[in-house]
């Protein structure tokens, strides 16, 4: 993200790989607060009574930011590519792609 900001890049496929890399760290953050909200409601020794109810708002808020949050990352990645050549960013498109199906396939639980 630091090189974008310094570089003189003023093209759409750099701008919307800076919007990008600002979502991905934005969601991730929020992934990270919500989610040490959860470890600590949860620890024991925690200074508040707590119910199944009050884990339910940073839990789904947590959850959906991070699958944004990678979503936003894989986008990232696959318009770097772009800026070099149209075969690179094929590659990269590609990668991003098969990346985020693996994610996908490790993360959702699949019965077969």
């Amino acid at each position: 993200m630091a090189n974008f900001i310094v570089s003189q890049h003023d093209d759409r496929i750099s701008k919307m790989i800076l919007k990008a890399t600002v979502v991905a760290a934005s969601l991730f953050l929020i992934t990270v607060f919500a989610m040490t909200k959860i470890i600590f409601m949860t620890t024991e020794g925690y200074y508040l009574e707590i119910t199944e109810q009050d884990i339910i708002t940073p839990r789904a808020l947590g959850t959906i930011c991070f699958f944004l949050g990678t979503i936003a990352l894989m986008l990232m990645i696959a318009l770097s590519g772009w800026t070099k050549s149209k075969q690179m960013g094929w590659f990269s498109s590609s990668i991003a792609l098969v990346t985020l199906l693996f994610i996908l396939l490790l993360t959702i639980e699949v019965s077969f």
